[in-house]
């Protein structure tokens, strides 16, 4: 192994256990916020039957208890990045990874996460990934041809004159999040991304066969919703590819997920092209 091989082996040791001290020094706090915490909640009920909950002092013992709770939340997230291990990339591969969690900082398992070009269309040479219980995702691609897709995928390397964007969706299909950013994948890259997603579009629709009972029909690679209880010859919603279909339970789903309105099922002026 070349001496800057050395150099860099050694280093991503030392990182790897400064992280796990930091990890456990992260756990430690843990413990004793969730002591003081629980000392709070007993003297903030004991002062509601004494004063009422609406006496200052309780009142003021209930700000301090939802800090706590913000703060135990920023710890777990504190305590899985350093528990994290940071992949490597070799010269002729490239690795995205992250982690995906709720307004609430809880993790989020069991999404999708791929890549897409411009036009919203899974680029399917990239594979795609799964978010664990931990809400962790990684996606690894080579010279070499794709392998099977799972929480772990490899591809071949992108063409880097074309973008491709990060999108996450749930297992109905519904779009859950659409990165504006584009995804480097520059070959002997490693790039770390955080999704915080808002909870509002996370919900799936009523049905179990949202292709079949959901009323609003995205279109991926036009960014266009179709209202398929008025659809208009022009629509032309038969030649969609099943690739590109996305439903939604509402106008406001997919005006959120960046959608336009198709000019010939839509009222006249709905449309912005």
């Amino acid at each position: 192994m070349p001496e800057s091989e050395d150099l860099k082996e050694l280093l991503f040791r030392a990182a790897v256990k400064a992280d796990a001290l930091r990890a456990a020094g992260l756990k430690g706090l843990e413990v004793i916020t969730r002591a003081r915490q629980a000392g709070l909640e007993r003297e903030h009920a004991r002062l509601s039957r004494r004063l009422g909950a609406e006496h200052p002092r309780a009142m003021a013992l209930a700000i301090r208890m939802e800090d706590g709770v913000a703060r135990l939340g920023d710890l777990k997230v504190e305590i899985a990045r350093a528990e994290m291990v940071a992949p490597k990339a070799g010269a002729a591969e490239w690795v995205l990874h992250g982690h995906v969690r709720w307004k609430d900082l809880s993790p989020a398992p069991g999404l999708t996460v791929a890549l897409v070009d411009a036009q919203g269309q899974w680029v399917r040479t990239l594979g795609f990934a799964c978010t664990d219980a931990a809400g962790y995702f990684r996606l690894r691609g080579t010279r070499g041809p794709a392998k099977a897709p799972g929480r772990e995928a490899a591809s071949a390397a992108p063409n880097q004159e074309s973008p491709v964007f990060l999108r996450i969706t749930n297992r109905e299909g519904v779009l859950l999040h659409a990165d504006p950013h584009p995804v480097s994948l520059t070959l002997g890259s490693v790039e770390y991304r955080e999704i915080i997603l808002d909870g509002e579009m996370c919900a799936p629709p009523p049905e179990p066969t949202p292709g079949k009972e959901t009323r609003y029909l995205g279109n991926s690679a036009t960014r266009e919703i179709h209202d398929r209880e008025n659809v208009k010859k022009n629509c032309q919603i038969d030649e969609i590819l099943p690739d590109h279909r996305m439903y939604f339970r509402s106008q406001k789903e997919a005006l959120r997920a960046g959608y336009d309105f198709c000019a010939h099922c839509f009222a006249k002026g709905q449309s912005k092209r």
